[in-house]
């Protein structure tokens, strides 16, 4: 049982995952949108360790909850993470810019 609730947490921080990527597309432009960014790398950190590490598999390797959710959800948070960062660090440059 301890898969099933492991893909029930990641469904549920999807969800404030995409909540969040609706949120940042909504906000005009300004602080709201590097809040949103510092708030995604958390949440995208957390979701790559929920299957797997916060909460444990079962033991069969062969079973799809270890062969493809746990390497799915740490691909797509790491892509999430990535995509985030890259995003906060043109923001910062371009904060940088303007101050002077």
């Amino acid at each position: 049982m301890t898969c099933h609730w492991a893909g029930q947490t990641s469904m549920a921080l999807a969800a404030v995952l995409f909540t969040m990527a609706v949120m940042h597309a909504a906000v005009p432009t300004g602080g709201a949108k590097l809040g949103i960014d510092l708030a995604v790398l958390p949440a995208a950190v957390l979701a790559s360790q929920v299957p797997g590490r916060v909460i444990g598999m079962c033991m069969m390797e062969t079973m799809r909850c270890r062969a493809v959710m746990r390497p799915g959800v740490a691909v797509l948070a790491v892509l999430i993470a990535a995509a985030t960062a890259w995003d906060l660090v043109l923001r910062l440059k371009a904060g940088k810019t303007h101050e002077v």
